[in-house]
C-alpha cells in the first residue's frame, strides 16, 4: 500500500474565474446550526491536510465467488432438508421445517460478517486516545492493516467517528485505488449550496460552468469546451441507483432469476405470487433512492463544507460541517462507488456517492473561498426557514448516522 500526504497550502495558485450562473432550481432557504466558531468566524483559505492511502479493491472474480458461495450454501440447505421433509407426515410441517432451515442458514451467513464488523470497531476504539499521538498517515495505515476479514468499511467508519469525537479537524482521509487518488483542484469561486447528486440540475450546471471557466483560463490545453452530453434524466437516475446499491453484477443476477420466475409463470399461464414479489423488488432496485428515502438527511455542498438537511416531523434542521471544525473521510468501495464520512465533536454522518460526486465534494471542501452563506451576505438568502426550527441537541456521545439516516 502506498501512502501520500498533501500539506496545507500546497494547492494551486488562485485564479480569477467568472462566477458560475445561479442555479435554475428552486431557491433554498436555511436555518443553520453553526458548529465551531459560528457564522461570524473568519474562514481560513488554506486547504485541509489530505492523507491518501492506495489499496486494492476486491476483484470481480472474488465478488462472483461470494455470490456463488451463497447460492451453493442455499442449495445445500435444501438438499439437507429434503430427507427430513419426506419423513414429515404433513405438508405444512415439511414447509415450516424447510423455511426454518433456510432462515437459520441466512442468520449464520449474516452473523459472521456482523461479528467481524463489531471486532473491527472495537479494535479502533481501543486505539484511542493513544492513537492521537500518531501521525495521520501512520494512523490510517495502521487501521487499514489491522481490520479483520469480512469487516468491510467498519474500521474506517469508526476511525472517522473517533477522530471527530476527539476534535480533529482540517484533515481529509482518502482510501482507494491509486488511480482514483488524483490531485485536487479546489473550486475558486463562490456558489449556492448544491445537492450531492450528479443527476440534480444544479449540480450539472455548476460542473459545466466550472469546466468552461477552467478551459478559458488554459488556452494552451487542447480541450473540447462544449458541455458534456447529458443522458436522459430518468436513465441517469436509474444508473446511479443501481451503481450505489449492490452494483450492476448483483442486478444482472437478480434479473436472471426474475426471468426464470417469469418464464415459469408464463408456462403455468397465470400470475404467480413469486412473479409479483419479483416485480416489486425489481422496481425497488431500479427506482428507490440509493441514499435513503424521505427521512434521510440531504447533503448540500458549499465552499469549504457541507450542510446536512435533517428531516423532522414538521420541519427540517440544517446542520453545517466545514473543514475548520470537522474531518472528512472518503472510502472507495468499488470502481463507481464511494463511502463518504463527515464528523465533528457532536455528530458523524455518512452516505454513498459516485466518483463524480466525490470529486466535486473534495474540490469544494478544499476551496479557499468563504461561502456567502457563512459571511451572512444577503445574496445567500435569508438564514432561516419560514417556520422556526429548534437546534440540534448534543447527544450523550457522538453517533454515526446510518446510510438510511443520512444522504
Amino acid at each position: 500500500m502506498k501512502n501520500e500526504t498533501t500539506r496545507p497550502g500546497a494547492g494551486p495558485a488562485s485564479r480569477d474565474l467568472a462566477p458560475p450562473p445561479p442555479s435554475t432550481s428552486t431557491p433554498m432557504r436555511f436555518h443553520v446550526n453553526w458548529s465551531g466558531d459560528g457564522p461570524g468566524a473568519i474562514a481560513d483559505p488554506q486547504p485541509a491536510m489530505l492523507v491518501n492511502l492506495a489499496v486494492k479493491l476486491p476483484s470481480p472474480l472474488r465478488v462472483i465467488a461470494s455470490w456463488v458461495l451463497f447460492y451453493v450454501l442455499f442449495v445445500i440447505v435444501i438438499l439437507l432438508a429434503f430427507p427430513l421433509v419426506r419423513r414429515t407426515n404433513s405438508l405444512a410441517g415439511g414447509l415450516f421445517l424447510s423455511l426454518g432451515l433456510m432462515v437459520l442458514t441466512g442468520m449464520l451467513m449474516g452473523l459472521i460478517p456482523g461479528l467481524q464488523r463489531w471486532r473491527a470497531r472495537r479494535k479502533v476504539k481501543r486505539m484511542f486516545p493513544a492513537a492521537l499521538e500518531l501521525p495521520p498517515e501512520a494512523l490510517l495505515r495502521r487501521v487499514q492493516k489491522t481490520r479483520p476479514w469480512l469487516s468491510g468499511k467498519s474500521a474506517f467508519a469508526e476511525l472517522m467517528r473517533q477522530l471527530g469525537a476527539h476534535g480533529h479537524r482540517r484533515q481529509v482521509f482518502r482510501v482507494g485505488l491509486g488511480r482514483s487518488l488524483s490531485p485536487v483542484e479546489p473550486i475558486e469561486v463562490d456558489f449556492e449550496p448544491r445537492h450531492l447528486d450528479e443527476t440534480d440540475c444544479g449540480f450539472v450546471e455548476l460542473e459545466e460552468a466550472l469546466a468552461c471557466a477552467a478551459a478559458d483560463t488554459t488556452p494552451d490545453r487542447e480541450q473540447d469546451t462544449r458541455p458534456p452530453r447529458r443522458p436522459p434524466e430518468l436513465l441517469h437516475r436509474v444508473w446511479r441507483n443501481v451503481t450505489l446499491k449492490e452494483g450492476r453484477l448483483s442486478l444482472l443476477i437478480f434479473v436472471a432469476l426474475f426471468a426464470w420466475v417469469a418464464y415459469g409463470a408464463y408456462q403455468m399461464g397465470r400470475f404467480t405470487p413469486g412473479l409479483l414479489l419479483g416485480t416489486i423488488f425489481l422496481l425497488m432496485r431500479l427506482f428507490s433512492p440509493a441514499t435513503g428515502g424521505a427521512w434521510a438527511a440531504k447533503w448540500l455542498v458549499l465552499p469549504q463544507g457541507v450542510i446536512l438537511r435533517i428531516p423532522r416531523k414538521e420541519t427540517t434542521t440544517d446542520y453545517h460541517l466545514d473543514r475548520m471544525n470537522a474531518v472528512l473521510g472518503l472510502y472507495q468501495l468499488g470502481k463507481a462507488k464511494w463511502q463518504v464520512y463527515a464528523a465533528d465533536p457532536m455528530f458523524a454522518f455518512e452516505t454513498v456517492a459516485t466518483p463524480r460526486e466525490v470529486a466535486f465534494l473534495l474540490r469544494a471542501w478544499q476551496s479557499p473561498v468563504t461561502p456567502a452563506l457563512r459571511r451572512g451576505s444577503p445574496s445567500a438568502g435569508a438564514v432561516r426557514n419560514e417556520a422556526p426550527v429548534e437546534g440540534l441537541q448534543e447527544p450523550d456521545e457522538p453517533r454515526l448516522h446510518s446510510r438510511m439516516e443520512s444522504r
